[in-house]
């Protein structure tokens, strides 16, 4: 008897593990576009994929008479080359090799650089998106540096790199009232800048970042539509207990 049920529970759990999901793939791009170009249609969503192409899809779906609906309305609306994804299939037959669409990341910068690296172009391109697609939505630009450099340089450099990304969703066609910056200079480190008595520069890259905050229009924020950031565990900023920080106020 425990055996039966000990069977049917892993076929149970296997065939909660193997349920087909569907997605609509509406385009492939290689460079970003407007929200415009898919006619209203809603819930678009854009991943970029390991070939750094745009994908933009609607889903994901249990159903596949769901898929086919939203299929057939895409084309009906001119979008013809929307297809059926079974993204059950796809993520077998990629095992590890696939890029997952998942959430907005927050971007990096080279050190004393304000210049937008590749990957952190199609980031913004994501983000520009999605605030296309979410006109009542804002965002914040948090810019941070690591701890090279004055304090006021650092402040300056901070600004840079938030503006960076600011002039770059502009251009993309986001309204300038819906995009805020604020710098924090190297007042706000989220992984250590030294290490062991030595220089980390795993951790100051990490520092070197702007931070994407998704606002509603009352300015709380909107949780899940950005990817959070986790510091490696030997790298993460402690607090420090009081005894600590009566012995930095006195040493």
């Amino acid at each position: 008897m425990k055996q039966f049920i000990l069977i049917s529970f892993l076929l149970l759990c296997n065939f909660f593990v193997l349920a087909d999901q569907y997605r609509v793939e509406l385009s492939v791009f290689e460079t970003a576009v407007g929200a415009e170009h898919f006619q209203g249609m809603k819930n678009v969503n854009l991943f970029v994929d390991n070939n750094d192409l745009y994908r933009y899809y609607i889903g994901d779906f249990e159903e596949i008479a769901t898929a086919e609906a939203i299929q057939k309305e895409a084309k009906a609306k001119g979008i013809r080359f929307a297809k059926v994804i079974n993204i059950t299939e796809e993520r077998m037959a990629c095992a590890n090799s696939c890029t997952v669409p998942g959430q907005i990341e927050h971007i990096f910068f080279d050190f004393n650089q304000y210049r937008l690296r590749p990957r952190s172009v199609q980031e913004l391109d994501k983000l520009s998106f999605y605030l296309q697609t979410n006109p009542e939505n804002m965002v914040r630009l948090n810019g941070h540096t690591d701890s090279r450099g004055s304090e006021q340089y650092n402040f300056r450099l901070s600004e840079n790199r938030a503006l960076s990304a600011k002039n770059y969703l502009l251009n993309r066609g986001v309204e300038d009232f819906r995009i805020l910056i604020k710098e924090f200079g190297e007042t706000t480190p989220i992984a250590k800048n030294s290490l062991l008595g030595g220089d980390s520069p795993l951790g100051r890259q990490f520092n070197r970042r702007v931070i994407f905050e998704i606002l509603d229009k009352e300015g709380n924020n909107i949780t899940g539509v950005v990817k959070e950031f986790i510091v490696p565990e030997s790298l993460r900023i402690t607090p420090l207990n009081n005894s600590d920080a009566f012995l930095s106020m006195v040493l």
